[in-house]
């Protein structure tokens, strides 16, 4: 099972080293990644997030760096792509410390490159994308660790579970719910904010 995972990810840092030479093999990266990634579509919808920032933040500190560590920087975002299918497509037998170690690589990365890049002319635009590509990160953490049954999860389009639907859209408009914790949450909301 892990094999298809590893050559997928393989194909994941070959492509993005190809992508550093070419606008074209850029393409063909996203596209190649696409395909990856919703093959099989099991929980497609659940991590696209994830992925979504984890294609951006590859693409764009490979493009950045431009030659000098590059081969490093692909074969440790193809690492990054391996740990995100195999929770993805379930993998891994238990998938929580999986994902956390891909969400604190990540955001590790990030935090990195953004205080690499220094100061900018595209000051209000690295920010932003550093800003969203930390809330998409808690959004998908927070609901990992929250809703681990099927019938628990939002994106699912019904819950089961004896918390009402509402707690988790509250969760969603209030991110800071899911950092507080499920007991200051609970103090913090009125709501129970775990399933458990």
């Amino acid at each position: 099972m892990l094999s298809p995972l590893a050559l997928k990810a393989a194909i994941f840092s070959a492509l993005l080293l190809l992508a550093v030479s070419n606008w074209l093999f850029a393409v063909v990266f996203v596209l190649v990644s696409f395909y990856l990634y919703f093959r099989p579509s099991l929980n497609g919808s659940q991590f696209i997030l994830s992925f979504l920032v984890l294609l951006a933040t590859s693409l764009l500190i490979v493009l950045l760096v431009n030659g000098q560590w590059s081969l490093v920087i692909s074969l440790f975002f193809g690492f990054l792509f391996f740990l995100l299918l195999g929770v993805k497509n379930l993998i891994f037998v238990n998938r929580q410390p999986f994902y956390y170690l891909f969400n604190g690589l990540l955001l590790l990365v990030i935090f990195i490159f953004f205080f690499w890049a220094g100061n900018s002319h595209l000051f209000f635009i690295k920010y932003l994308s550093v800003f969203f590509a930390i809330a998409f990160l808690s959004r998908d953490r927070w609901l990992f660790k929250f809703c681990q049954k099927e019938s628990d999860c939002l994106w699912n389009g019904v819950s089961d579970s004896p918390a009402p639907l509402g707690n988790y859209s509250f969760a969603h408009q209030f991110p800071q719910c899911g950092w507080l914790g499920p007991v200051n949450c609970h103090n913090f909301t009125g709501f129970h904010c775990s399933p458990f």
